[in-house]
């Protein structure tokens, strides 16, 4: 898939509707390089000027846990507005899905434990979280917590994850052991 093509998906704003976005669209999209040029050139301490570079973002260590902040404002103008794009994420999550340097285990696999979600728009709104218990799992059982509310174990079906939508706003996940 094209850089464009990643951020077309990644980066819908309502006005248009992507449903097809998926994590590891985003991970890609993350990890593309990003040139500054021209007025978004870096100030250079040791040449005392601004300079043309390249930013990019690599994993160089793979985390017990990772944690993945879905990006779900941005200024249009001098507004703020909330991307309704739902991400589809996965219960597993290989790290085939990442740009790994040489020597990193592309085997790694990680598992979702909790997500957050935002209820509202980009000047206001509600958290609430879903996470699983951690003591069993091949057959997580997830709870929905809102405030002091806490839901009893959500019906789905057996490794289901929760339901993916557009108030999707960080996910958690383990690394899981070797061989899983």
């Amino acid at each position: 898939m094209s850089n464009d093509e990643a951020e077309r998906r990644a980066r819908s704003n309502g006005s248009s509707p992507v449903t097809d976005v998926t994590l590891a669209d985003c991970i890609h999209l993350y990890q593309t390089e990003e040139r500054m040029e021209g007025g978004n050139q870096v100030y250079c301490e040791e040449c005392h000027g601004k300079q043309d570079m390249v930013k990019k973002y690599i994993f160089y260590h793979l985390p017990q846990i990772l944690v993945i902040s879905l990006k779900r404002f941005e200024m249009f103008g001098s507004r703020a507005q909330k991307l309704m794009t739902t991400v589809n994420f996965d219960c597993v999550l290989p790290v085939d899905a990442f740009k790994l340097p040489r020597g990193l285990d592309s085997g790694t696999k990680y598992r979702l434990f909790g997500v957050v979600n935002h209820l509202g728009q980009a000047d206001g709104g509600h958290y609430t979280a879903m996470c699983s218990n951690l003591d069993n799992s091949r057959d997580p059982k997830w709870r929905q917590y809102n405030d002091e509310m806490v839901g009893q174990p959500m019906t789905q079906k057996s490794g289901q994850c929760p339901p993916c939508n557009s108030s999707t706003y960080m996910l958690f996940y383990e690394r899981m052991p070797a061989g899983n």
